[in-house]
């Protein structure tokens, strides 16, 4: 699905009783399914000894910081596509677990998404190519879903037929898969997007989120109807991170409601780190004569468009003068987006004059 088509998917056909529209983020390693894919190691017998062993990636994610545990050579080569078994590496796995109903906490979750035809997105520690994941989860939907699911997920497709024309339902369960994202951290794929996101799977993680969080922000701004963004991870560490990452960084620049499912040790923790602002929010202001505006911000040597450059209302400027932002940071206040974007593009463009940086 093109990303005009996208837009044009909720533009057209979301009704005005919608409030939220939600997305979902998945790990897949125990979260998803319990996947018999081995990392190889070596154990020290106490003895500076270190013999082979295998372990599941359950297990890698209680040993890997055990200093009588350290990674063998083509230690991730399983979980990789230019591995042993090749691109077959994956779905011969997650075939595997499916049929042994290996199913980790998060899998339910992640059938109600693709029933409702709801958009997510894989974000995972593998190796694998983006298409990978996406023949994986086209196998789910033609081998594991009843009859009944997969009919009423293509009548919640069929609600946008009317924007494809006559397709057929395979071409519209094509366009729903291209409109997801899926991001295997550890691929050459995703180096290409994001150089040295793949240092450790936090970081890597963190870029894929904010990835899709970029994406689900444009969308929502387009349509003018809030978003809800899930994330469900069974590495504790990972938790940790992201939910960080969403109230720290992200909270303070969408207004997003983001949800952190913690899935370690086989539980489903929900932990709602932040609502979206919104001045509609608050009843007891019957008067809002400020209405919308945009704020640019000065650059720094990293800045993007998105990051100096923000539509607001009151109430969220406020949260983002509460989550850290200085008025000395702010350039200026702007009744719309072109004069903002605008005058955006040319800081951009100044803040290498003289070779100085306009703020640090």
């Amino acid at each position: 699905m093109k990303l005009i088509k996208y837009s044009k998917f909720f533009e057209e056909f979301t009704t005005s009783d919608v409030k939220v529209i939600k997305y979902y983020c998945y790990d897949i390693d125990d979260n998803l399914l319990k996947m018999p894919t081995v990392i190889h190691m070596e154990k020290n017998d106490g003895n500076n000894n270190w013999t082979p062993i295998d372990v599941s990636t359950l297990e890698f994610s209680v040993v890997r910081n055990d200093p009588n545990y350290r990674t063998a050579d083509g230690a991730f080569s399983e979980f990789r596509d230019k591995g042993p078994r090749g691109e077959d590496a994956f779905l011969i796995d997650m075939k595997k677990a499916i049929l042994e109903k290996s199913f980790a906490p998060s899998w339910s979750s992640f059938i109600n998404c693709l029933v409702n035809g709801n958009i997510f997105c894989f974000i995972t520690a593998r190796g694998h190519g983006s298409n990978t994941f996406r023949k994986g989860v086209k196998w789910i939907i033609d081998n594991y879903l009843t009859k009944e699911q997969k009919e009423t997920m293509l009548d919640n497709l069929h609600k946008y037929k009317i924007l494809f024309g006559d397709e057929s339902d395979i071409d519209l369960l094509e366009d729903y898969l291209d409109a997801c994202d899926y991001y295997g951290v550890s691929s050459d794929e995703f180096l290409k997007i994001a150089p040295g996101g793949a240092d450790n799977p936090e970081k890597g993680k963190e870029i894929a989120f904010q990835f899709f969080t970029d994406k689900v922000h444009n969308f929502s701004q387009k349509i003018n109807i809030k978003a809800s963004i899930g994330m469900s991870d069974d590495d504790i560490k990972n938790v940790e991170h992201i939910e960080k990452f969403m109230r720290n960084e992200l909270s303070l620049k969408y207004p997003i409601r983001f949800v952190m499912y913690d899935t370690s040790k086989e539980g489903y923790k929900k932990t709602v780190v932040s609502e979206s602002y919104d001045i509609s929010r608050f009843e007891n202001i019957l008067v809002d004569e400020v209405g919308k505006f945009w704020v640019v911000t000065y650059p720094t040597i990293n800045s993007l468009i998105q990051d100096i450059c923000f539509e607001s209302d009151v109430v969220y400027f406020a949260n983002q003068m509460r989550g850290g932002l200085e008025m000395e940071e702010v350039y200026g206040f702007y009744k719309n987006e072109f004069d903002a974007t605008k005058k955006a593009k040319e800081l951009l463009n100044s803040k290498f004059e003289l070779g100085k940086i306009i703020k640090k």
